[in-house]
């Protein structure tokens, strides 16, 4: 389900202005909370995980990663897969930034 959206120019640094999206978001939903937030590559960004983790309420969230080659090397060094169907599998890491 989408419950908030801005469109911004392509040429537009996706995570301006995050703090006031977000909080307009969490308005629409009063105190219930929200289940997943999903964030693109554009939102990789450690000003906006600081601020994720500040909150009050934790919200979990996925955000995709930009394929840096240290996240191409973690990936290439897993060893455990979970085959879900042909041509898909997954894995799980962890990865800290610096």
């Amino acid at each position: 389900m989408v419950t908030n959206f801005w469109l911004c120019a392509g040429d537009a640094h996706t995570a301006n202005n995050f703090k006031t999206f977000l909080e307009e978001t969490l308005s629409f939903f009063g105190g219930r909370k929200i289940g997943l937030l999903r964030l693109d590559s554009e939102f990789y960004d450690k000003s906006i995980f600081d601020y994720l983790e500040q909150k009050d309420v934790s919200i979990d969230c996925i955000v995709a990663v930009p394929m840096y080659v240290t996240i191409q090397r973690k990936i290439a060094s897993q060893h455990t897969w979970l085959h879900i169907e042909d041509g898909l599998e997954i894995a799980e890491f962890e990865y800290k930034a610096l």
